[in-house]
Protein backbone atom coordinates (compact mmCIF):
# COMPACT_ATOMS: atom_id res chain seq x y z
CA UNK A 1 0.00 0.00 0.00
CA UNK A 2 2.90 2.53 0.90
CA UNK A 3 4.07 2.00 -2.74
CA UNK A 4 0.99 3.68 -3.94
CA UNK A 5 0.95 5.96 -1.01
CA UNK A 6 -1.73 4.87 0.74
CA UNK A 7 -2.00 4.85 4.88
CA UNK A 8 -2.19 1.05 6.09
CA UNK A 9 -4.03 -0.34 9.22
CA UNK A 10 -1.54 -2.82 9.95
CA UNK A 11 -1.78 -5.99 12.81
CA UNK A 12 0.75 -5.82 15.37
CA UNK A 13 4.28 -8.19 14.72
CA UNK A 14 8.07 -7.75 15.70
CA UNK A 15 9.68 -5.77 13.25
CA UNK A 16 6.63 -4.35 12.11
CA UNK A 17 7.65 -0.98 13.23
CA UNK A 18 10.39 -1.19 10.99
CA UNK A 19 7.62 -0.14 7.89
CA UNK A 20 4.74 1.18 9.91
CA UNK A 21 4.76 4.33 12.43
CA UNK A 22 1.84 3.90 14.87
CA UNK A 23 -0.10 7.35 14.07
CA UNK A 24 2.76 8.48 12.03
CA UNK A 25 2.13 6.49 8.25
CA UNK A 26 -0.42 4.62 9.43
CA UNK A 27 -2.37 2.75 12.17
CA UNK A 28 -1.22 -0.62 14.19
CA UNK A 29 -3.76 -2.50 16.59
CA UNK A 30 -3.22 -5.70 18.20
CA UNK A 31 -6.81 -6.69 18.36
CA UNK A 32 -10.29 -6.38 16.60
CA UNK A 33 -11.52 -3.76 19.38
CA UNK A 34 -8.28 -1.45 18.33
CA UNK A 35 -9.18 -1.70 14.74
CA UNK A 36 -12.64 -1.00 14.84
CA UNK A 37 -11.94 1.92 17.43
CA UNK A 38 -9.61 3.13 14.59
CA UNK A 39 -11.48 2.63 11.87
CA UNK A 40 -14.20 4.46 14.05
CA UNK A 41 -11.66 7.16 14.41
CA UNK A 42 -10.27 7.73 11.06
CA UNK A 43 -14.69 8.49 9.89
CA UNK A 44 -15.40 10.86 12.59
CA UNK A 45 -15.17 14.46 12.20
CA UNK A 46 -15.07 13.77 8.44
CA UNK A 47 -13.92 15.54 6.37
CA UNK A 48 -11.61 18.10 8.48
CA UNK A 49 -9.26 15.51 10.49
CA UNK A 50 -9.50 12.71 8.03
CA UNK A 51 -8.41 15.22 5.45
CA UNK A 52 -5.52 16.48 7.86
CA UNK A 53 -4.66 12.83 8.94
CA UNK A 54 -4.48 11.61 5.59
CA UNK A 55 -2.06 14.50 4.62
CA UNK A 56 0.40 13.68 7.26
CA UNK A 57 0.34 10.33 7.09
CA UNK A 58 1.18 10.47 3.10
CA UNK A 59 3.84 13.34 3.62
CA UNK A 60 5.54 10.27 6.20
CA UNK A 61 4.89 7.33 3.76
CA UNK A 62 6.47 10.06 0.75
CA UNK A 63 9.59 10.16 3.12
CA UNK A 64 9.36 6.25 3.52
CA UNK A 65 9.32 6.17 -0.49
CA UNK A 66 11.81 8.20 -1.17
CA UNK A 67 14.44 5.91 0.66
CA UNK A 68 15.96 3.82 -2.40
CA UNK A 69 18.34 1.46 -3.42
CA UNK A 70 21.55 2.90 -4.30
CA UNK A 71 22.77 0.63 -7.08
CA UNK A 72 26.55 1.24 -7.84
CA UNK A 73 28.48 -0.57 -11.22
Amino acid sequence: MFGVGIPVCAYDFACLDELVQHDGNGLVYTDENELALQIMAWFKNIPLQTFEKQNRFCKEIDKFRAVDWQLTG
